[in-house]
């Protein structure tokens, strides 16, 4: 009998415990929500307030009128749909490359890939940078695109 309470604790703590933990990674986005639907002089007002008194969609409507919104959310689709389907294209064929496929200097091009995906993306920032503009792609679909296919 003891054991089944014991098991029956157990979950009631685990389901606690994941309640809990699910609550403070979505804290953030809650507030997120929350301060969009609020006037910009509402957001530091103290104490805090979860829920937003009145609740406006101003903010939503300047999004759509004042800035170009849908071309930001254009851009960002095309960049991510191109560098997602020509990684999932090249990566696949090297992947079945270095899986199948003996070929001498195998191991050493393996390491240097592996090598090259340890180095963080700030060390190569300023050298793509320079790089990307000496040939003409700043500011292109080309300068997004690029560097990050493969």
């Amino acid at each position: 009998m003891s054991s089944v309470r014991s098991r029956g604790w157990g979950r009631v703590g685990a389901f606690v415990f994941v309640t809990v933990t699910a609550l403070v990674f979505l804290s953030p986005y809650i507030w997120s929500v929350s301060i969009s639907f609020q006037e910009p002089g509402d957001v530091f007002a103290w104490p805090i307030r979860l829920i937003p008194d009145p609740p406006t969609i101003d903010n939503y409507l300047r999004l759509w009128t004042e800035v170009s919104f849908g071309r930001w959310l254009l851009n960002s689709t095309l960049v991510v749909t191109v560098v997602t389907a020509s990684n999932l294209i090249f990566a696949s064929m090297a992947g079945y490359a270095f899986a199948r496929l003996e070929f001498p200097g195998r191991q050493v091009l393996f390491y240097a890939f592996l090598a090259t995906m340890m180095i963080p993306g700030h060390v190569t920032l300023v050298p793509k940078f320079m790089l990307l503009n000496s040939l003409g792609l700043v500011n292109t679909y080309g300068g997004l695109i690029l560097p990050n296919v493969v």
